[in-house]
């Protein structure tokens, strides 16, 4: 129908400008420098452990990805 097709339109659209956006935030925080080396090693340890796709270190790279915000807002 048109309702589907228009449906599809705008959620081709959405996930492109939400996609690029990302883009853009993820190039301006990579370019500033963390407050600290610790805040450095917790994000990046955070980001590993949640690549390992399991509970255990999903909840692990939860709290290294909090704590790192809370060092860094």
């Amino acid at each position: 129908t048109v309702f589907d097709t228009q449906d599809d339109i705008v959620e081709r659209i959405v996930g492109s400008l939400f996609s690029e956006v990302r883009e853009i935030e993820k190039g301006e925080i990579l370019r500033r420098p963390p407050e600290t080396l610790d805040v450095y090693e917790l994000a990046l340890r955070g980001v590993a452990r949640k690549h390992r796709l399991n509970p255990v270190d999903s909840e692990l790279a939860r709290q290294d990805l909090s704590r790192a915000i809370e060092l860094d807002p």
